[in-house]
């Protein structure tokens, strides 16, 4: 047990004991959130909460059974609940530490974090570290059925509420309303630099210690209301520097003292069972049967998924091509914690293949009086073939020797030549080439080896005038021998029987064992993590079923043994279920409750919950994207009815369900606040008239007490349009005009000023920019109007909380306001579009406040200095750049661009002379862009390169040279049919024509003949080569 850490975390995973050590503790945790201070009035959501912290290092495997596990041990019925593992990628950009994991939800509602740790100080952690936190406060309300954290009894006759909510009440007044913004800077700016005092004194707790006092002086800055997104960006830097100095010194500090409490060493090789692999040898199918693969994982996020389900499917099907192996239908399935390949009628056998090999050149396959050389032998032995079956064939100039060779057909399960091999080398044993397979031949002295090798002997008499047998017989005899001299090593043994055993299952190597872990491999994902091992994948794999028919297929992969056992939901009696064959797949998963196929998901979900709503009167509000996400949350899905209170629809809608504009991007969910879809992932119902009703349709997973689920859910509902409701009610109390002066306390940027600041730019640029693209009257006027408020909402509580509600509550709050739908509209459209594929300005008004400030923030974060990288662009100017562009072109505005740059670099409060505003474009003039995009769209980087170069050479004298080297020969060959084998030649003074370049002047100009062959053609090395070393060697 850890004590309580003395700083003020915004959250446990930020203290010392975790983010240093990792070390494997216990311990309570308060944590410091200033986000979520609510005067005590939400029940769910505290600026101080109690939080348990469990560290697993390394993770054991079963992490997430041992949780389930410990709820029951606090005396939660698991069986009652709805347990889910929401995807919830955790990532502290201050720290430099990241993790991929869940929410926990319980009955919807989040009581724990779980988290694989992979990064901390920027450094990849090894071993990777399982973070459990449990939410004491929501975890008791559960345990003590109250709806409040002000109603958990804290000890006999205390509350939590009579203890606490005074604390809550005058922090939360603090956080929001009272903190000095001016003497929080001051205070970020002395902790930063104690902190740098203590990194150059070799001291990283303390050091560690003033981080997060700057941390948590950010977050009560970032409460107040008065960091802006480009200043966030630069906290963020100041902060990431630090941690990430803070753990490279701990890490020096703990080498130092030797690891007192010890070092990670990789886990030991996987055995396989024997049990496993001999039922797999005696159930090898003679015909054509069916083929599963389930890759068993712990919980997927939902996008995942859909994508890997189909990646599998595609590399499954381009391995059996591969292999040549025949095969039926090929169908792809996923669930959360499952991805499913089937394949009918697999054959058991490939094809045979007879493809054409090509040899040497002639010239070196035979001598000058035709007899063949080392080479032709050496080719001949290669791929087994009597020289006689040789023949030539031009190629080009030159002359080959090639030969048809059969590409024997292997059994799906055979001997891994591959471990012979292996094996050979580690046993020194000597090389042997036998038709088509090379093996080592090995010979030892044990008994049991003796027999076989007295075995061979015999059937080597027999089979000696039969290749074709004797072929298919010898790497069988070799790999026994082998493979039990192994065994042998590995565990000595006198059991002849045992041995025969152990033989039995070595000998079954397969076609598709050997390919089906780099198979695995090839899927990818957008996050990818590790956990026991050096593979990535989504989230760890627990189990891999793989069967062929009746047979399993033995591999290994991320350290798991393949067999014939899956696991079904995780709150049934047995976990456990055995597949006996691959044909029984999909009736034993069914009998399990568990639905594989994401369509089928799909259709229980829409069509019992239309039938719900229809018990209400009402209509299902069914987004397809939210049905997709949801269908992957669940393997048995559970559609329940849930009720709120009708005075929470005196809100607006678009803070109780997501408006229709941003469910196209999913992206936008994790960062937006409102509750239905995004936070729980309910269904929405209304009436006939599209008006809500005060109910939603929750999907829970698996077997459930559905009264239990209901009540949950609906309580976690209820917290949530509190907060909404919380937040409005504040912002109501002003007009929506006053809160354009508090844009003041909005950091913008350092060097460019608050948002006040730059909106007044913008204001002062609107009616210019809007003359330029034609705009008259009363547009004009609208648009000046409109500018007076534009952004006002960013100081708008709802949206400090809400950020992707930012121009949506504007035009609310301005037509609640009593403000025209022109001027409404137009401070909605202002920050559109606010991702690839969405919607754009329609009105003029719009149109125009939406360029001037993209204009200012180009202009402006340039000049700041703020230019993106190729790798890194963290002020989204290319974001910016583009939608500036998409809003010009898709509305067809004719605009000169750099006469609006300049209007927007006259209102900067620094000087911007020309080479800034050169910088948006970077100063490459439209011909040079449009020469170089003729020939290398294709490439960008190249592209880029290319311009740049292009642009340099224009400006100097190599340029003029170059064209007039190029021009003549480009006029002589104009009209003609040019190959790139032409031949350049000249007429003699006797007309006698020559060549200019003979091949003895090839080869003494490139240096060899095979250096001629292996130089890139003209096209190869335009893909390759930047324009500066194409005109050196003009």
């Amino acid at each position: 047990m850890r004590g309580i850490y003395r700083q003020m975390p915004g959250y446990s995973s930020r203290t010392a004991t975790t983010w240093l050590a990792v070390s494997g503790g216990r311990y309570v945790e308060p944590s410091i959130r200033p986000d979520d201070s609510r005067f005590g009035e939400n029940p769910n959501r505290l600026q101080r909460h109690t939080q348990f912290q469990v560290i697993l290092k390394p993770d054991p495997g079963n992490s997430q059974d041992l949780f389930i596990r410990s709820l029951s041990a606090l005396g939660i019925n698991v069986n009652d609940h709805d347990i889910r593992f929401v995807e919830d990628n955790w990532e502290s950009p201050v720290l430099g530490a990241w993790g991929l994991g869940w929410e926990i939800w319980m009955d919807g509602m989040e009581i724990t974090q779980f988290t694989y740790f992979q990064q901390a100080g920027s450094l990849q952690l090894m071993p990777v570290s399982v973070e459990i936190t449990y939410g004491l406060e929501r975890i008791l309300m559960l345990l003590q059925g109250v709806d409040h954290f002000k109603k958990i009894q804290y000890a006999e006759g205390i509350t939590y509420g009579e203890l606490f909510l005074e604390n809550e009440r005058e922090m939360s007044g603090y956080y929001l309303e009272h903190a000095s913004v001016a003497h929080l800077q001051k205070h970020f700016d002395l902790f930063e630099e104690e902190a740098r005092s203590l990194l150059d004194l070799g001291l990283a707790i303390p050091a560690y210690d003033q981080l997060l006092k700057t941390s948590h002086t950010f977050n009560i800055l970032d409460s107040r209301g008065f960091v802006g997104v480009t200043e966030r960006a630069r906290y963020f830097g100041r902060m990431r520097s630090l941690a990430r100095q803070c753990a490279q010194l701990w890490l020096k500090t703990r080498e130092s003292l030797g690891h007192p409490l010890g070092t990670f060493s990789e886990p030991d090789h996987l055995v396989c069972p024997k049990e496993v692999l001999e039922a797999a040898v005696s159930k090898v199918p003679g015909e054509p049967r069916m083929l599963v693969l389930e890759i068993g994982t712990e919980e997927l996020p939902p996008s995942d998924v859909m994508n890997a389900s189909q990646q599998l499917k595609d590399v499954i099907v381009q391995l059996l091509e591969k292999q040549r192996l025949s095969h039926g239908k090929v169908l792809a399935f996923g669930t959360p914690r499952r991805l499913v390949v089937q394949v009918e009628s697999l054959c058991s056998r490939q094809v045979e293949n007879e493809v054409e090999v090509r040899g040497p050149p002639v010239s070196k396959a035979f001598d000058q009086q035709g007899n063949p050389t080392k080479a032709a032998d050496g080719f001949c032995r290669r791929y087994c073939v009597p020289l006689d079956s040789l023949y030539r064939k031009a190629e080009g100039k030159t002359e080959y020797v090639y030969a048809r060779v059969v590409e024997s057909a292997r059994l799906a399960l055979e001997p891994t030549y591959s471990m012979i091999r292996w094996v050979g080398r580690l046993l020194g044993g000597r090389r042997l080439c036998w038709f088509t397979t090379c093996i080592y031949y090995l010979v030892f002295g044990n008994g049991g080896i003796k027999d076989i090798l007295q075995e061979w002997r015999s059937q080597y008499v027999k089979l000696k005038d039969f290749p074709s047998l004797l072929a298919g017989y010898l790497p069988s005899v070799l790999a026994t021998s082998t493979m039990l001299h192994v065994i042998q090593q590995v565990e000595p043994c006198h059991s002849i029987e045992y041995q025969n055993q152990l033989l039995g299952v070595l000998n079954l190597s397969k076609v598709l064992s050997e390919d089906l872990p780099s198979t695995i491999a090839r899927i990818s994902f957008p996050k990818s993590m590790r956990w026991n091992s050096q593979v990535m994948f989504s989230r760890p794999i627990r189990w891999v079923l793989a069967l062929h028919g009746d047979a399993v297929i033995p591999f290994t992969f991320a350290g798991l043994l393949s067999g014939n056992l899956s696991y079904g939901l995780r709150n049934t009696p047995s976990a456990t279920v055995r597949v006996e064959n691959a044909e029984s797949y999909s009736h034993v998963m069914q009998n399990a409750g568990i639905s594989v196929e994401i369509e089928e998901r799909k259709r229980t979900i829409l069509e019992l919950s239309k039938a719900l709503a229809k018990g209400v009167n009402g209509c299902v509000v069914m987004q397809s994207a939210l049905l997709d996400e949801v269908a992957n949350l669940v393997e048995a899905p559970v559609p329940v009815l849930g009720k709120f209170k009708e005075s929470f629809l005196e809100l607006p809608k678009d803070l109780l369900v997501m408006p229709d504009a941003l469910l196209v991007d999913t992206a936008l969910w994790t960062c937006s606040g409102w509750v239905m879809q995004k936070h729980q992932k309910y269904f929405a119902i209304t009436d006939e008239d599209g008006e809500l009703l005060p109910y939603f349709i929750a999907v829970a997973n698996g077997t459930i007490n559905e009264l239990v689920v209901i009540k949950g859910n609906e309580a976690v509902l209820r917290a949530r349009y509190e907060d909404a409701k919380f937040f409005y009610e504040m912002d109501t109390r002003k007009k929506f005009s006053e809160f354009r002066s508090q844009l003041n306390g909005i950091l913008f940027h350092e060097k460019l000023g608050t948002m006040l600041d730059k909106m007044k730019r913008v204001q002062s640029t609107v009616t210019r920019i809007g003359l330029a693209l034609g705009v008259t009257g009363d547009v004009l006027r609208i648009v000046e109007d409109a500018a007076s408020l534009a952004m006002s909402d960013l100081a708008t509580a709802v949206v400090t909380e809400f950020t992707s509600l930012s121009g949506i509550m504007a035009q609310h709050y301005a037509l609640r306001d009593g403000y025209s739908e022109q001027i409404s509209e137009a401070l909605f459209e202002i920050i559109l579009p606010r991702f690839s594929g969405d919607i754009l300005p329609k009105t003029d008004a719009g149109t125009i406040l939406s360029i001037a400030d993209r204009l200012d923030s180009l202009v402006g974060l340039f000049g700041a200095g703020c230019q993106s990288s190729s790798s890194n662009d963290p002020f989204g100017l290319r974001r910016i750049s583009y939608g500036l562009v998409q809003v010009l072109v898709e509305n067809n505005r004719n605009l000169d661009l750099r006469h609006a740059l300049e209007l927007a670099a006259a209102t900067q409060p620094m000087k911007m002379d020309a080479g800034a505003i050169d910088e948006v474009d970077k100063g490459i003039s439209p011909e040079v862009v449009r020469s170089i995009l003729t020939e290398r769209a294709n490439w960008p980087c190249l592209a880029a390169k290319s311009a740049y170069e292009m642009e340099a050479l224009s400006k100097g004298e190599l340029l003029p040279k170059v064209v007039e080297a190029y021009s003549r020969p480009t006029r002589i060959v104009r009209g003609k049919d040019v190959t790139v084998d032409i031949e350049v030649r000249v007429e003699g003074k006797r007309g006698v024509a020559m060549n200019l370049c003979d091949r003895a002047d090839a080869i003494s100009l490139l240096g060899s003949e095979d250096d001629a062959r292996q130089r890139p053609t003209r096209n190869q090395r335009d893909e390759m080569e930047p324009l500066s070393s194409l005109t050196t060697q003009t």
